[in-house]
């Protein structure tokens, strides 16, 4: 749950602050709680959507420390480590623009090594649900992560795509 939440948030803090309210939560609320799906189900969707409810409240502040993360980039003078740092900010940056299931289905996919099959379990979704949101989530990120990434390496002198 706290490596899901981590990498939903790109926060350990943040993760960490998610996964103690839902056990607060289920502790408060165990005597009515009532799970129809494996406890591992249970726990997966209600640390997806708590992390998706942190990132729709925190959508203003992440745009303006993405902004602020730019700058800072740009006064760095260890080129190497600004250059790893710089691509990893492109691509958190494009992780961040996309919705947040779609999201949270793409890091369940690709940073958890779910298959789209317990993807879809767990979220109690249809598969095709998870290709489709797969699909749009891999387009964006191409999309958006494409020219950043020809420019950085025309820059390098190093051939992109």
């Amino acid at each position: 749950m706290f490596r899901l939440a981590k990498n939903l948030l790109h926060d350990p803090q943040a993760a960490d602050d998610v996964i103690q309210e839902i056990f607060i939560s289920i502790w408060k609320n165990r005597k009515s709680l009532s799970i129809s799906s494996s406890i591992e189900a249970y726990l997966t969707k209600s640390t997806v959507n708590k992390c998706i409810t942190v990132i729709e409240q925190n959508k203003k502040f992440q745009k303006t420390e993405i902004n602020d993360s730019n700058q800072y980039f740009a006064t760095q003078s260890n080129e190497e480590e600004m250059d790893f740092e710089l691509i990893q900010q492109c691509i958190n940056a494009s992780l961040d623009k996309l919705p947040p299931k779609c999201k949270a289905i793409f890091m369940l996919c690709r940073f958890e090594n779910m298959k789209y099959k317990d993807v879809a379990e767990h979220l109690e979704i249809s598969i095709k649900t998870v290709e489709n949101q797969m699909s749009i989530a891999l387009h964006k990120l191409q999309e958006d992560l494409k020219p950043k990434l020809k420019n950085f390496y025309s820059e390098k002198k190093i051939e992109f795509f």
